[in-house]
């Protein structure tokens, strides 16, 4: 973007009158100074805030010429010089206002009720600098090579000014965000001069990319979605930019360079991309470009792995089905594996393992094994780690079989019966079994437990149906029977 532009003969002879200009040129201020960016004149055009944004393009001029403008973040003073090409030195020191009256800012000159008119001028100052709110800024500032009759002098604030703030003058504010906005006043020469497009720092340019769990201000890397795609929202914040131009590589059509978005404070922007993608967001600031771009890599495939069943009772020898799947190898741009093994761990003494190359799965295409898991001990685990390699890395995948105790039940009299009819007394224990029926009793029962006063009648046949917390019926009955008088009860387990 230019920063000169082509003047009028009338305004140029009005320069000409009134600016010495070819000068030598002092060193004006250090390329650290802390205010960046451009202001504009209607009549004399872009004013240079510092040197390292200085040049044709935003470019840094620091080398050949070095000036800058500070505030003092402490007392909120404002020094050191700014540049125009038309009118040379803008100083903004209080030193230089000793000359300047200030007189340019008249009711006849400014449009500015004489009520309101200033008369006398204070140092260019931030009210309140270390406040997180906007601040006004008040005082003047002087072009220093101003001649024929005029003073130099530039009010940043006064009533009538625009862009109001809280202490009822208006003028340049410094908003919340650390940019400049707003109007100061400098006679016909400088006319109104808008301050959008100076920043304390460098201009900032804040953008979000979310992707469905964070918020993303860097480049990140994502996941497709089983669809073979990701939706994005995209938003950005630049507060003070007159416009800003997305572009997205590859190209999007709701992000296209041909579309101007002046809007610069989006509540997002839903997108779909398939592939790596390059958000780029450039907002002018005044004279100043200011671009950031953030890359929304897509990461490499992934795997799961499930066993059914995930457990087995001790000391048995059975298969569980192992079933690979993965929900984007080999779509949406996202690559297959290449090759896939299957590491096993069976966790029993020694930790013996066992690695064999497995076929791999691609999107859409499950596959399931059936794998041996030896018995063991209560609380033996077997791993299975698939990994999956792609160009780029690899996926991995884990899944379980663990060794229980069986379900079991036993059912017992504890308290032979007499006579018949009688009664009796049951006791029973009950492992891993999460709920039982008694054939005696409606009562259901979930623990191991001991009833006395059963009803009895010889013969009669005790019996529990119960269900284990791995779903199996699990059965256990006794019959319990009287031969004759005086004879011992008789008792048979089914």
């Amino acid at each position: 973007m230019k920063h000169f532009i082509s003047l009028s003969v009338g305004v140029v002879s009005l320069i000409a009158l009134v600016v010495m200009l070819f000068v030598a040129q002092p060193t004006k201020a250090s390329s650290t100074d802390n205010i960046s960016g451009w202001a504009w004149s209607s009549t004399i055009g872009w004013i240079s805030m510092n040197c390292t944004t200085g040049g044709e393009g935003s470019t840094d001029i620091c080398a050949s010429s070095n000036y800058g403008v500070t505030m003092n973040e402490t007392t909120g003073v404002l020094s050191g010089y700014a540049w125009s090409p038309n009118v040379g030195w803008i100083s903004f020191n209080a030193s230089d206002l000793s000359s300047g009256t200030g007189s340019g800012t008249s009711e006849s000159s400014a449009f500015i009720p004489k009520a309101h008119a200033q008369t006398t001028c204070t140092a260019a100052t931030v009210f309140n600098p270390s406040s997180v709110a906007d601040r006004a800024v008040t005082g003047c500032i002087k072009v220093l090579n101003a001649a024929s009759g005029w003073d130099g002098i530039i009010r940043l604030s006064g009533s009538g000014y625009g862009s109001p703030v809280a202490s009822g003058l208006g003028g340049v504010t410094l908003k919340a965000n650390d940019a400049f906005v707003g109007y100061a006043w400098g006679d016909t020469v400088m006319g109104w001069i808008n301050f959008n497009g100076v920043f304390l720092g460098e201009a900032q340019l804040r953008f979000i990319v979310n992707d469905g769990t964070t918020d993303n201000t860097e480049s990140f890397t994502t996941t497709l979605g089983a669809g073979g795609d990701k939706d994005l929202t995209v938003k950005w914040e630049a507060n003070g930019a007159t416009e800003c131009i997305p572009e997205s590589r590859p190209s999007i059509s709701v992000w296209t360079p041909s579309v101007t978005i002046s809007t610069v404070n989006l509540t997002g922007l839903p997108v779909s991309i398939v592939e790596t993608t390059d958000f780029t967001i450039t907002c002018t600031y005044g004279a100043t470009e200011v671009s950031k771009t953030i890359t929304a890599s897509i990461g490499g495939p992934t795997l799961s792995l499930s066993a059914s069943p995930t457990t087995i009772a001790r000391d048995s020898h059975e298969y569980t089905a192992l079933t690979m799947s993965t929900p984007n190898a080999g779509f949406g741009g996202i690559p297959d594996f290449t090759s896939c093994e299957l590491e096993i761990n069976w966790g029993t003494k020694g930790d013996t393992t066992e690695t064999k190359a497995v076929e791999c799965p691609r999107y859409m295409n499950d596959l399931t094994i059936e794998e041996y898991v030896p018995g063991g001990d209560t609380g033996t685990t077997t791993k299975y780690t698939l990994r999956g390699q792609y160009s780029g890395g690899t996926a991995t995948a884990i899944a379980y079989v663990t060794v229980i105790t069986d379900a079991s039940v036993t059912l017992d009299v504890s308290t032979a019966p007499t006579m018949s009819p009688g009664t009796l007394g049951l006791t029973w224990t009950l492992v891993n079994i999460s709920s039982c029926n008694k054939s005696w009793s409606l009562k259901g029962t979930e623990a191991s437990d001991t009833e006395n006063n059963v009803s009895f009648f010889n013969p009669t046949t005790y019996t529990l149906n119960c269900v284990s917390i791995y779903g199996d019926t699990v059965i256990k009955s006794r019959t319990v029977s009287l031969p004759g008088p005086g004879q011992k009860p008789r008792y048979q387990e089914l």
